[in-house]
């Protein structure tokens, strides 16, 4: 019997998870890495496995699933190389940081209409387009707008949204303004040793 077409996308696919799930329970076990470089390797592992998915079902876009799969690698190389002057320039991104973010963007709102189907791409698309539009939008809805280069760091090369919330050590700032219910207490309670 001949092999399927296509098996080796599929072993990839699975290679990769398999990978990814082990990275992750190795790093609750020890630190490999530090905050930033490990969600960017997460981000990576996680893009890879979306388009090897896409690929091994794609039919006639297979190509681009694997171009995208590639271009997301390399978006992930750079941030990973280039981290400590990210978090230098923070704010003031160059013209590769701008490619890269867009790039970055583009690649996970795919990915996420691939694997979770039109919706949440839908809401990512309503929030982006809500930042440009902002100025237009009448009194309660009023903002300032936000630049393309501008909005396009604040997702992803300022270290922040792609990778959930903000990540620059001593830029966060935590504030409780209300207080807890009952409950929280147990769970927020300092760890202890004993």
């Amino acid at each position: 019997m001949r092999p399927e077409k296509h098996s080796v996308i599929s072993r990839a696919a699975s290679t990769l998870a398999i990978c990814m799930a082990a990275y992750h329970l190795m790093s609750t076990q020890a630190v490999l890495f530090s905050h930033i470089p490990f969600l960017n390797i997460h981000l990576a592992f996680g893009l890879g496995v979306v388009f090897l998915q896409a690929a091994e079902r794609g039919g006639k876009a297979r190509p681009v699933f694997l171009l995208a799969l590639l271009l997301g690698l390399l978006a992930a190389a750079y941030i990973h190389v280039e981290a400590d002057e990210l978090v230098d320039r923070e704010g003031f991104p160059n013209a590769v940081d701008t490619a890269v973010g867009t790039i970055l963007v583009i690649l996970v709102v795919a990915g996420t209409y691939e694997s979770f189907g039109p919706v949440l791409p839908s809401l990512a698309a309503v929030g982006i387009v809500y930042a440009f539009l902002g100025p237009y939008f009448p009194e309660p809805f009023f903002h300032g707008g936000i630049e393309p280069v501008r909005l396009v760091a604040m997702l992803t090369t300022d270290l922040a949204c792609v990778r959930g919330f903000r990540l620059v050590p001593g830029r966060r700032r935590l504030r409780r303004r209300r207080p807890l219910p009952r409950a929280a207490p147990y769970f927020t309670r300092p760890f202890s040793a004993t």
